[in-house]
């Protein structure tokens, strides 16, 4: 499975590896990530210095989207428990793993 990408992650990842000052990453969660001035504050501060920051972003995206592709190959069929309950059986597998197993 190819790399999520939105374009939010995307610009974020560009803004982490370009060292993006604390104003511009503040901006970028206000209009990208809908976010209110005080949290966007908060994100920015925490995304311009933790450099694992995004790790958790990407994991939750690829979630994401395994689930949306799992509801279009299920259709009708497609329930969240059984979903939630079936990734959750996999214990730690990457998500590119998981996705061979759905």
């Amino acid at each position: 499975m190819p790399c999520f990408e939105t374009r939010a992650s995307s610009s974020a990842w560009k803004c982490t590896r370009a060292r993006c000052r604390l104003d511009q990453a503040k901006t970028f969660f206000v209009e990208q990530g809908y976010q209110v001035p005080p949290i966007a504050e908060v994100e920015a501060r925490r995304g311009t210095s933790d450099p694992t920051y995004l790790v958790c972003t990407l994991g939750k995206l690829q979630i994401m989207k395994l689930r949306e592709d799992h509801r279009k190959q299920q259709g009708d069929k497609f329930t969240l428990r059984i979903f939630t309950t079936g990734s959750w059986s996999m214990g730690g597998l990457p998500v590119n793993a998981s996705a061979n197993q759905c």
